[in-house]
């Protein structure tokens, strides 16, 4: 992205007719009044987590009663996820809402990529090794079962090191596309998206 027009313009096509162009910064403002509402429900979503997590995981790490019990491994590796969710990708979302067709870098494209399947995996897979251990408490309970510090090296691996895994090629495919999109005048004004690239 070299240059990026900042306001309207007007130009001359070739048959002589003047055009008005909408700029990307005012094609961007009005996306961005548009979402207003879901941008601050994302913002009070941020503040509730960081807050929520953050007593989760000072309760849960203090507390003596669940110190050899997997609910409390499992608690905080809930917390620590969605603490991290709601440091990085949320506010990502936020920022891409008030410039949703201005997406600067490929750097910060490329880790707000990363930290979308990150988040989606380590959720799910941290939920999955929940419902193993709930199923050999309830259906087989006198076979071997997790003990806490199995677990935590079974969420280490599944719901921490895999999601990093899982997250590298959707990392690599994407990038900043530019293109076009019909404004308000019915010309096109040249955008930038961050989205993963068609193979």
């Amino acid at each position: 992205m070299d240059s990026i027009t900042t306001e309207n313009v007007s130009s001359v096509n070739s048959s002589g007719r003047i055009e008005s162009v909408e700029s990307l910064e005012d094609l961007d403002g009005r996306y961005a009044d548009a979402l207003l509402p879901l941008t601050i429900a994302f913002g009070c979503f941020t503040v509730v987590g960081i807050i929520g997590n953050l007593l989760v995981i000072l309760v849960f790490s203090l507390s003596p009663e669940y110190r050899r019990n997997n609910f409390k491994v499992f608690a905080l590796t809930l917390a620590y996820i969605d603490l991290i969710t709601c440091l990085t990708l949320i506010p990502a979302e936020t920022v891409k809402q008030q410039k949703y067709f201005e997406f600067g870098q490929v750097a910060t494209c490329k880790l707000k990529c990363f930290f979308n399947v990150f988040g989606a995996s380590s959720h799910c897979l941290a939920l999955l090794v929940i419902s193993v251990d709930r199923f050999l408490k309830v259906v087989l309970p006198f076979k071997t079962q997790m003990t806490p510090k199995k677990s935590i090296w079974i969420l280490l691996f599944v719901a921490f090191l895999l999601p990093i895994l899982l997250s590298i090629p959707g990392t690599l495919m994407c990038g900043i596309r530019t293109t076009a999109k019909v404004n308000i005048y019915g010309t096109n004004t040249t955008i930038y998206l961050c989205e993963p690239r068609k193979i």
